[in-house]
C-alpha cells in the first residue's frame, strides 16, 4: 500500500488505478468502523448494558467485510438470537 501511495505522489499511476485506490481505501475504512461498531457492542454485551447498540453491533455483525467475514456470521446469528429474545429488554439496563 505504500508504494502505492509513493507512485501517487509521483504522478505514475492513471486514472484507473486511483479510482481503484480509492475504492480500497474507502473499503477499508468501512470495515474499520463496521468492525470496531461491533467491537463496542460485544462489549456492551457481555456489561448487559445498552441493549440498542448491542442490536446494532449483532446486525452489523452479519455484513461480511474484511478477511474473516464469512467466519463470524453464525457468531452474530447466535447474538442477534440473545438480544431480539423475549428476555433481552429485562437483562440488559439502558
Amino acid at each position: 500500500m505504500g508504494v502505492i501511495v509513493i507512485a501517487m505522489f509521483a504522478e505514475k499511476l492513471d486514472a484507473d488505478a486511483l479510482i481503484g485506490f480509492g475504492v480500497f481505501l474507502g473499503w477499508g475504512i468501512l470495515s474499520i468502523g463496521l468492525h470496531a461498531t461491533t467491537l463496542i457492542a460485544g462489549l456492551r454485551m457481555t456489561q448487559r448494558r445498552s441493549l440498542p447498540i448491542a442490536r446494532l453491533g449483532s446486525t452489523l455483525g452479519l455484513v461480511p467485510c474484511g478477511i474473516c467475514g464469512v467466519i463470524h456470521i453464525p457468531f452474530a446469528i447466535w447474538a442477534l438470537v440473545a438480544v431480539y429474545g423475549s428476555n433481552a429488554p429485562n437483562d440488559f439496563t439502558d
